[in-house]
């Protein structure tokens, strides 16, 4: 297959690579779309630490099986998918208590930090659990699809403290940097409370109902839909902040 490969910080190569071997729990997705996150431009750059080349990157992503491996139930050829980004262990302790963004175990596609590398979907082909699958309705795209999955930031922080009601709860999803500047005045003198989420969980489906439903639109946050052989094109083009670009969707 073709897929497009960090092969060195600020190096993406399209290039020929071996089809993906699925698990006897794991489906054979072709990726029909997937997203460039913002931390996929960052770690282009090695600046986040956690995709060392080489990695295949992508994790907004979403396609259509291919191939089901022998212990998979209830997903067949031919089923309009999209995916968690996390690979998440089935029963270790935070996943049997309903949190299992948090698990220990836990792999994120298109990530590569070290400890393990779990290759993603900016290529043809990808191979992923089935108890990370969802299903996209028929009216909703593979480009909104790929849109499903959350940022934070000094300026995105200090909005949120500043507008939530007195007593109130902010909820701070994603990171743009590890530091942000805290507003402490603001917490403390009026008694808000500050939770944070980290990755997916279980919210995928709500989602893509919404966006079936006409509830939640996302293609206005679309800037681009280009071929994955010019990935490194628009990669440089977001990593240089050119033009008022918001996601590019990759398409194989």
């Amino acid at each position: 297959m073709k897929a497009l490969i960090l092969e060195a910080y600020n190096k993406l190569v399209f290039k020929e690579v071996p089809d993906p071997v699925i698990e006897n729990d794991e489906v054979l997705v072709r990726v029909m779309a997937c997203g460039i996150c913002g931390s996929d431009v960052h770690g282009m750059d090695g600046s986040t630490g956690r995709r060392i080349p080489p990695v295949i990157m992508g994790h907004e992503a979403s396609g259509m099986i291919v191939k089901t491996g022998k212990e998979v139930n209830g997903w067949k050829s031919g089923d309009r998918v999209t995916f968690d980004s996390t690979v998440y262990p089935l029963y270790d302790w935070f996943t049997l208590n309903g949190h299992y963004n948090l698990s220990d175990n836990r792999e994120v596609l298109g990530v590569s930090p070290g400890t393990y590398r779990r290759n993603g979907a900016f290529a043809e082909f990808i191979a992923i659990p089935q108890h990370i699958l969802c299903k996209v309705p028929n009216n909703v795209t593979f480009e909104q699809a790929a849109m499903v999955e959350a940022v934070g930031k000094s300026e995105s922080v200090n909005t949120a403290l500043n507008i939530v009601r007195k007593g109130g709860t902010a909820v701070l999803v994603g990171n743009t940097s590890p530091l942000v500047e805290f507003p402490l005045q603001q917490v403390v003198t009026r008694e808000i409370k500050v939770q944070g989420s980290c990755a997916i969980r279980g919210e995928y489906n709500t989602i893509l109902e919404l966006i079936g439903s006409g509830r939640i639109t996302v293609d206005d946050q679309i800037s681009a839909v280009a071929p994955l052989s010019d990935g490194d094109i628009w990669f440089e083009k977001l990593y240089k902040k050119e033009g008022n670009l918001n996601k590019i969707i990759l398409v194989p």
